[in-house]
């Protein structure tokens, strides 16, 4: 094992934001020599679902040296699997014994079932002997699927691969935002017509679908699409923004793609709700600790001008997007 090889892809991981856990895990794998190998990241737990992480490192075939160039991630509907939990699928007997097969992953269990022919049953449980009925097929029918796993069952994950350079490129985080549909910001995004970098709010066009297996990015170009964050945040009456070192972590955390969660005025009352940027029509989402949705205008510490926000909106229709290329290095 080549410990300088080691030690860059260790510190990679660490500035992508992975875990400790999972720079152990591959430390443990190149000891081994095996030609390549994959991993798994711990769950991402999001409001409507989780995010996993799949990281591919291959061996050079010329030298000892192991590349991580890009890594996959999922977003998958509802609760992820409980701690010490497992899948299970039931295959065909053998000589009169009933098989199946244990399953860490949630969308494999998934896929494995639906390619079973005859009659089959989704479970899951901490032994096969004590799992709970998810989902059952008879000759290849499926005839019964679990209310509370419908959603999960008939909703493929969302996936895409992030590309990388020697470490560069969007963190863990990041993606595991952009994945969801929510805007990050970044200072390094590249014009690959000029070879020029620039600023800029983007996020994945999900709205076209993919176009040759990857989402493309849309991007507003900071400062000329008029987003600006922190005269928005102004706007309304958030205590977080009284301390300067508050207004910067908020501020910060807001670029990553975060739902924030912060403290504001209702009714007279100071109460929490999360909020996230939504530069596209220049303006904030407000919703509860709950998830709902709640109305931005109650928040405002002005009185809200309905012709100068229905402008906003019209000019943001209209304003030309950028199509983000790559990520500067």
């Amino acid at each position: 094992m080549n410990l300088n090889n080691l030690e860059n892809l260790k510190e990679e991981l660490r500035k992508l934001g992975f875990s400790e856990m999972l720079v152990s895990d591959m430390e443990e794998k190149m000891k081994t020599g095996v030609p390549e190998f994959k991993l798994k990241e711990g769950i991402h737990i999001t409001e409507k679902g989780y995010v996993t992480f799949d990281l591919p490192f291959k061996q050079s075939s010329q030298s000892d040296y192991y590349f991580l160039n890009k890594y996959d991630i999922s977003f998958h509907k509802g609760q992820p699997l409980e701690e010490g939990k497992s899948f299970f699928v039931t295959l065909p007997e053998k000589d009169g014994k009933q098989q199946f097969k244990k399953v860490g992953d949630r969308a494999d269990a998934i896929a494995l079932f639906k390619e079973q022919e005859g009659n089959s049953k989704l479970s899951v449980g901490e032994t096969f002997q004590k799992s709970g009925l998810l989902a059952s097929m008879e000759k290849g029918k499926i005839n019964f699927i679990d209310r509370t796993f419908a959603t999960a069952f008939r909703t493929p994950p969302i996936t895409e691969t992030i590309r990388l350079d020697r470490g560069k490129g969007f963190t863990k985080e990041q993606s595991a935002n952009l994945i969801q549909g929510r805007t990050i910001y970044r200072d390094d995004m590249l014009d690959a017509s000029r070879g020029e970098t620039y600023k800029a709010w983007i996020k994945f066009d999900m709205e076209s679908g993919k176009k040759n297996g990857h989402y493309q990015f849309s991007a507003w170009r900071d400062p000329n699409y008029g987003f600006d964050l922190s005269k928005k945040l102004d706007e309304f009456n958030i205590k977080e923004l009284e301390k300067p070192e508050n207004r910067k972590e908020l501020e910060d955390s807001l670029k990553q793609g975060n739902r924030v969660l912060v403290t504001v005025e209702k009714e007279g009352k100071a109460i929490k709700v999360f909020i996230e940027p939504v530069p596209r029509f220049y303006n904030l989402n407000f919703f509860s600790e709950s998830g709902m949705y709640e109305k931005r205008e109650q928040f405002l510490k002005e009185p809200v001008n309905l012709k100068a926000d229905l402008t906003a909106k019209n000019l943001s229709k209209n304003k030309e997007q950028d199509k983000a290329m790559s990520i500067g290095r």
